[in-house]
């Protein structure tokens, strides 16, 4: 059978102010935050792939730079209008 603790308010109420006090300075994992300061990341963050219409500020993963931005020999018979075309000598 285990140990029944009291507490006092006071104590409850400290307990409660140091759990917020964390809480408020760590990243929630849903919701919209703002998080100030330079944050250094060890692997790179995934993100979702934007539409190719969007135009948004949300970050352009590889898979969308490669839709909007093409190398290319020669430019294509009928070129997507939405797409950047950079014209290499082969």
């Amino acid at each position: 059978m285990g140990t029944r603790i009291e507490t006092t308010d006071l104590a409850r109420d400290a307990l409660y102010t140091k759990v917020n006090q964390i809480a408020d300075e760590k990243v929630s994992l849903t919701g919209a935050e703002t998080i100030a300061g330079t944050k250094t990341f060890t692997s790179s963050p995934i993100v979702p792939t934007p539409s190719v219409d969007s135009n948004t500020t949300i970050p352009a993963t590889t898979a969308y730079i490669n839709t909007k931005f093409q190398v290319v020999s020669d430019l294509p018979g009928s070129p997507n209008s939405d797409t950047f075309y950079f014209i290499v000598e082969g």
